[in-house]
């Protein structure tokens, strides 16, 4: 069965800016509402721990929600719709989320498809870094055996329990 609205996204439940619109007076969205600013071109959504990654079919990486330790990857690190800085010249065709960073795989204008990154850091979740990255990074020292990473089909974040 096909969506009647296919490409938008909706979220309801309890929470002040992770659902990406307004919530009523009590903090609440009660029913399906559609998540403003967001193009109607989405493909895959991806949600972690209080932020939300969506994928448009144009490549590019929209993040909404809580803006603590680089999760939206964007600077000036907001709670409402933006775009993830860093990615803004690659075309993105998967993203993956863990508890509070997300990975992607995007290609840039070279034609060189890599595996980028933002974030919190902690455990290394993010190799090499070991502080919060505030923007999308490419991610290097991955194994030579996952080259070229255009073969690659898709990625999991992971979860890091602390």
């Amino acid at each position: 069965m096909q969506s009647p609205l296919p490409g938008q996204v909706f979220c309801w439940g309890s929470g002040s800016t992770e659902l990406g619109n307004v919530p009523d007076r009590e903090g609440v969205i009660p029913f399906p509402t559609r998540v403003p600013n967001l193009p109607g071109d989405i493909i895959q959504v991806e949600c972690g721990d209080q932020f939300t990654v969506a994928l448009s079919q144009s490549g590019v990486v929209y993040t909404f929600g809580s803006s603590t330790k680089g999760k939206l990857g964007r600077i000036p690190d907001r709670n409402t719709v933006g775009v993830v800085e860093g990615l803004r010249d690659i075309f993105v065709k998967f993203i993956a989320v863990g508890q509070g960073h997300s990975l992607c795989i995007g290609t840039n204008s070279f034609g060189d498809t890599a595996v980028y990154g933002w974030g919190n850091a902690f455990r290394s979740a993010l190799p090499p870094f070991s502080s919060d990255v505030l923007s999308a990074v490419r991610i290097g020292g991955l194994p030579e055996d996952l080259t070229p990473i255009s073969r690659v089909p898709e990625l999991c974040g992971g979860f890091c329990r602390w």
